[in-house]
């Protein structure tokens, strides 16, 4: 499933810019990216609570059925907004495989060994980073109708993947339970079915709430009120409200003196106090309380939030700058790009393997922090026309080895305060703040690109040619139309090189927050953890009551 997930995420990123250019939409890039991340952000909560209320095997079908609709949505649409509901749709699945994954090996692992086993799920991108860009490149070669055979494709494959794990869980953990349910009839022990399929991680509130007199209305009622529906629609409309006309505000009339940019901001501001206070009053609140108490967890997503923010703020346009002011191919400037992933995936091997050593992970996050900090400081000084391709790659791997260590980190240290009924709740939080993190980099990313690439293509083109900054801003087949050596060719490069340079010096402050979030977080010990775990399984069936752990991190 993984495999043909990031194969899909190597694919579509060289299509996407020419398929945006179809409906003259190329400045909405960014917009794209907010509404993606702003689905892969508020879908993870509701998702996490799927798969502790109905379990990890439907959870995954429910994730890989939705991104195949999103993606036949893409396939078919004709208008910009038809490509971003798909679009959405397809991230909601997207987040569902995501966390699905790593609430499974959370689930399966201990802590000392989680993170080399996190890393192996992004082992696929060390290959698919090299045989996604040519794909993708032999896709834009056949034009729009093979734009949208290429989202036909992963519509069936992802699906497909998807629907076998969910199959193989379903039947491994249900040959758990009858193996449990076997335990206990040869001890003479009575049996009680729902507590069989709990020790076998098999949930089973799906058979309550739709076994509940009332019918399917009142099933539905409280399905909803466990998922805290209401409270996942403020928040996807709180973060809508503010990041949407962020992204876009230059392209309204009056540019960032229109006023319904300010009404939105406020909406947005607003809806999010209502969701604040709805969640200080629910019964199931999408954060509980201990969670939010916990300075580890919250740190951790401070860090997640940041690093995610840096990393869109200047990755958003990042291909097309190197397609349009560095003359790449889009299969090369997808290798390009694609290089910090790629170093990424390799890096958190090695934190891995370094955590099972040394048992420590903050340690190893600062470190990353420190290396993308580096690596974005490099990508200021290599953004420039004349640098030669060799120094833009280095950048990239140099921040792909501080991001790897930076995201494995933090999420092993928001699992190792919590215990192993709140795995997906914890995890669900912290891929949910990074993913916000990441929605608003992105609509920061196109909040500048909008505003000052028109004034630098006005300032560096020629005065007869300023009629072409609209269609030059809304189309990269457009900017990239005019031959090297024309005049005006020369100032759409130069103007893409200046506003790429800013992005990524405003990326660099962004680590500011990184920088605390990791000094924040406790410095546990993973192996002490890891002993405690292994204690407290042994109570689940053998100890009395009275020789249980009291320290409430301790509670099975």
């Amino acid at each position: 499933m993984a495999t043909t997930h990031t194969n899909e995420a190597n694919v579509t990123p060289t299509i996407e810019p020419y398929f945006l250019s179809l409906f003259k939409a190329h400045g909405f890039l960014s917009s794209v990216y907010v509404a993606i991340n702003i689905a892969l952000a508020v879908g993870k909560p509701p998702l996490a609570k799927v798969l502790d209320v109905f379990g990890r095997a439907e959870g995954i079908a429910l994730s890989g059925v939705t991104y195949g609709i999103g993606y036949v949505l893409i396939a078919f649409a004709g208008s910009i907004q038809m490509f971003g509901v798909g679009k959405i749709v397809a991230a909601l699945g997207s987040q569902g495989l995501q966390l699905s994954q790593q609430v499974v090996v959370a689930d399966t692992s201990s802590l000392t060994s989680r993170a080399f086993i996190i890393s192996t799920i992004s082992l696929p991108w060390l290959f698919t980073t090299w045989i996604g860009p040519p794909i993708g490149n032999f896709f834009l070669l056949g034009g729009e109708t093979l734009y949208r055979i290429a989202y036909l494709i992963f519509a069936v494959l992802v699906p497909l993947s998807a629907l076998y794990l969910s199959f193989r869980l379903f039947w491994e953990w249900n040959r758990v339970a009858r193996f449990l349910r076997s335990l206990q009839e040869e001890d003479d022990v009575e049996s009680d079915e729902e507590s069989v399929e709990k020790l076998a991680g098999i949930p089973t509130h799906l058979g309550d709430a739709f076994g509940a007199e009332g019918g399917l209305r009142v099933a539905l009622k409280n399905v909803w009120r466990e998922l805290d529906g209401f409270g996942m629609l403020l928040l996807t409309l709180g973060c809508s409200f503010i990041l949407f006309p962020l992204s876009v505000g230059a392209e309204w009339k009056k540019g960032w003196g229109d006023y319904r940019l300010y009404l939105f901001l406020l909406l947005g501001f607003l809806t999010l106090a209502l969701f604040a206070r709805v969640e200080q009053r629910s019964k199931y609140p999408i954060l509980p309380p201990r969670l939010a108490k916990n300075t580890t967890i919250v740190a951790g997503c401070c860090l997640g939030f940041w690093h995610f923010a840096s990393q869109f703020i200047y990755e958003t346009y990042f291909t097309s700058f190197l397609q349009v002011a560095r003359g790449h191919s889009a299969r090369d400037a997808q290798y390009i790009s694609q290089t910090y992933i790629f170093t990424a995936s390799v890096s958190s091997v090695f934190i891995g393997i370094l955590t099972k050593i040394s048992g420590r992970y903050k340690i190893w996050g600062l470190i990353g922090v420190i290396i993308h900090t580096i690596g974005e400081l490099m990508m200021v000084r290599f953004r420039r026309l004349d640098n030669p391709t060799w120094e833009l790659v280095l950048s990239q791997v140099v921040g792909g080895i501080g991001g790897g260590f930076t995201t494995v980190a933090g999420q092993v240290g928001v699992q190792s305060v919590v215990g192993s009924q709140d795995i997906a709740c914890a995890t669900a939080l912290f891929l949910t703040i990074t993913q916000i993190g990441g929605a608003l980099g992105s609509a920061i990313s196109g909040a500048l690109w909008t505003t000052l690439l028109p004034s630098r293509l006005r300032a560096h083109l020629p005065p007869a040619s300023q009629y072409l900054i609209p269609d030059i801003v809304s189309s990269l087949s457009v900017a990239l139309s005019f031959p090297p050596e024309d005049p005006i060719r020369i100032g759409i490069n130069e103007a893409y090189t200046d506003v790429q340079r800013v992005l990524n010096g405003v990326a660099i402050l962004a680590l500011i927050g990184a920088f605390i979030g990791i000094l924040g977080m406790r410095n546990v010990d993973l192996n002490a953890r890891d002993e405690v775990h292994e204690y407290v399984r042994v109570p689940d069936i053998e100890v009395e009551e009275d020789d249980a752990v009291e320290d409430e991190e301790h509670i099975i």
